[in-house]
């Protein structure tokens, strides 16, 4: 028996632990102090020889203990465990006994199913982050392993619960965020106090958990599903004006500190710059409004696998010549972050990202389409049918068959929605700071000029409710606010974030990490009247490659969509090329429709401008 424990725990440990998602196992992330795991029954079994009905060689321990006045003993192994959260497993003494007491051995320290379940409340709320690591060793002797002549030396647990469940049971059955929220801006604290004690002027952190199913299925059959879990801890400390920044996926305290004192050994050894530093601290958000953009999705990945599937018919049942698929997706995603930084500040968010998406094949004798069609939102009752979503991605498909070039001419060119607001996206990339202390955009010094027609205004609107982008406070915790970013055409202020605006002589303006929900103001025409105003030209659906130049404007990208004569769509098109310069772009466009997309954070409706050059056969 030593012979096998050896060899399975101790020579392959290592090994097994990294190929084990390869083998069939699955690690599906849950809540912030919660993993599910759903093992296959292959991994050690072997080793052991011990496959029962139920499942015992192929089940994780986990180990829990005391708090208080309270005992929750629960002892769970968990054989299977990702190695970047440092799972370390040594056998000190023999497992006395032949191979036969081995089911004994492991029926003996795993509770029963129904007992964690009673208990399992009370053990989430009873551990913190800070006690966790300490109680591992005490909670040993609890799981009474010296019974059979087992010491486990080192298991070294960060803040990871676990619970054994099938993949068909898998639900969030709670809502611990707030809970969570707290003890990640107590971990960011704590951080930003443990750098101070390094000898850091300054410091800051961001302190992250993101939780995600992904379920896809195809032609009826399930491909995948994944539970993701994502955390991190990022730190910055400032010596004066010398920068250092290091990040772990490990929350265990001495990982946080290697990586703090990681980031201050950069800190030291890099040259000071006159721009470095934390926000201003007037300008640090003083409020934090509840914007209503976190909505938890109660959804099992049986019922995911479902909802993919209906996606799936929906579209493939709407015309005969669609004959194949790429296949329907279902997402779910949470993500909850907590910022702080020495100035005192301290921060917490929490947001919602859910997404249903479905692309289609269709044939006929000229050959085959693919097109698409999705859905995003902050919570799912908000979500279009999933009908109405596999309907509209046959609909686009089918409308592209019998796709033609075009021969080379100059023309108006219609954006739909989705696709208008990558020229918007192209704008606030221009506008950015890093491009313009760079010196490396078209639009440097450009604050107080016309950059589009008269009649257009863009602004800034980050507490929008369920918004895209909506964030009470940048990623250097500076308050975000309403603001115009072009109003009668012209250029009314950049987006900085605190360093490129010390670049530029200038004050933050809340957007480290970028842009929050942007309005283009819209016209009244909705798209079939854009269409008319158009009258004859090019319909635009989609782009392709990344021939954008934002130091000179030059614009140059491969499209597909349709040709429109007399306000209505001709037939479609496929292997153009649209060309012009940003510059001239931007002051040509003729209208704005009310056909707004809601599906992201630039908001946008379709975008005609004047005359671009199409390039074809």
């Amino acid at each position: 028996m030593r012979w096998f424990v050896l060899r399975a725990l101790g020579e392959r440990v290592a090994h097994e632990l990294a190929q084990l998602l390869a083998i069939g196992v699955r690690v599906f992330g849950d809540e912030f102090g919660e993993r599910l795991v759903a093992f296959v029954e292959q991994a050690f079994a072997p080793a052991f020889d011990v496959v029962q009905n139920g499942g015992i060689a192929a089940r994780a321990v986990a180990v829990f203990g005391e708090h208080g006045t309270d005992r929750a003993e629960r002892v769970v192994v968990e054989l299977a465990h990702l190695l970047g959260e440092e799972l370390v497993l040594a056998l000190a003494r023999d497992v006395r006994g032949d191979r036969a007491r081995a089911p004994h051995f492991l029926a003996q320290v795993v509770v029963e199913r129904h007992v964690r379940e009673l208990r399992f409340a009370q053990v989430r709320q009873s551990f913190g982050e800070a006690q966790h690591v300490q109680r591992v060793a005490a909670l040993l002797a609890a799981a009474r392993a010296e019974e059979f002549g087992i010491r486990v030396i080192g298991i070294h647990f960060v803040h990871e619960f676990f619970r054994e469940q099938t993949v068909n049971s898998i639900v969030i059955d709670k809502d611990t965020s707030s809970a969570d929220l707290d003890r990640l801006a107590q971990i960011a604290q704590d951080v930003v106090a443990l750098a101070r004690a390094k000898g850091a002027s300054a410091s800051d952190v961001a302190a992250s958990v993101d939780l995600g199913l992904s379920v896809g299925v195809r032609l009826g059959e399930v491909e995948t599903v994944e539970r993701t879990r994502d955390r991190g801890v990022s730190v910055t400390v400032y010596f004066g004006q010398r920068k250092g920044s290091a990040t772990t996926a490990d929350l265990d305290p001495k990982s946080i500190e290697q990586t703090v004192e990681h980031a201050c050994a950069i800190a030291r050894y890099t040259e000071a710059d006159p721009a470095n530093g934390l926000a201003d601290p007037a300008l640090l958000a003083k409020t934090i409004p509840d914007l209503d953009l976190w909505h938890p999705w109660d959804i099992t990945p049986e019922e995911a696998i479902r909802l993919g599937v209906e996606i799936e018919e929906a579209g493939r049942s709407f015309d005969a010549r669609i004959n194949n698929t790429d296949g329907a997706a279902v997402q779910v995603g949470a993500g909850m972050t907590a910022y702080a930084n020495s100035n005192g500040f301290i921060g917490t968010e929490r947001g919602t990202h859910h997404s249903l998406s479905v692309a289609l094949i269709a044939e006929d004798g000229a050959g085959m389409q693919r097109d698409y069609a999705y859905d995003t939102v902050r919570r799912a009752s908000d979500f279009t049918s999933a009908g109405s979503i596999g309907r509209k991605a046959a609909e686009r498909t089918v409308a592209r068959l019998g796709a033609r070039r075009l021969s080379t001419r100059s023309c108006p060119v219609l954006f739909v929605p989705e696709v208008a607001r990558s020229l918007i996206g192209h704008f606030l990339s221009a506008v950015s700071g890093g491009a313009l202390y760079r010196r490396a955009s078209f639009l440097v010094d450009h604050v107080g000029k016309s950059v589009f027609p008269s009649w257009m205004q863009i602004v800034e609107r980050p507490h929008i409710p369920r918004g895209h982008g909506s964030t009470a406070f940048d990623s250097e915790g500076v308050a975000t606010r309403d603001s115009d970013l072009v109003k009668d055409g012209v250029l009314a202020r950049y987006i900085l974030g605190s360093y490129s605006a010390r670049k530029l002589g200038l004050q933050s303006t809340g957007n480290a990490g970028g842009v929050q929900n942007i309005l283009v103001a819209t016209g009244a025409d909705d798209f079939n009247a854009m269409l008319k105003r158009m009258g004859t030209g090019l319909l635009v659906t989609e782009l392709m490659g990344q021939g954008v130049s934002l130091i000179t404007g030059d614009y140059s990208r491969g499209a597909s969509g349709f040709w429109v004569e007399n306000g209505a769509i001709a037939f479609p098109v496929e292997e153009i090329t649209i060309a012009g310069n940003l510059r001239e772009m931007y002051s040509n466009i003729v209208a704005i429709g009310g056909d707004v997309d809601p599906r992201s954070h630039i908001l946008t409706g379709s975008i005609l401008l004047e005359r671009m050059t199409v390039a074809g056969e």
